[in-house]
């Protein structure tokens, strides 16, 4: 499982395959708001959380 941060010229700002180190919910919601992009293995997360149980 990789998790991703974009910014807005699509390029990698962070990313991490540890679970303990992704961006709490508020986080991430802040960060798409300002224009970065969050995607798990390649999909991109929109609205809500991460699905941990049905991301395998």
């Amino acid at each position: 499982m990789r998790f991703e941060i974009r910014d807005k010229t699509d390029r990698v700002v962070m990313w991490t395959v540890d679970v303990c180190c992704v961006p709490s919910a508020s986080l991430l919601s802040d960060m798409r708001a300002a224009g970065y992009k969050t995607y798990m293995d390649g999909k991109l997360i929109r609205k809500g959380g991460i699905d941990f149980a049905n991301s395998q």
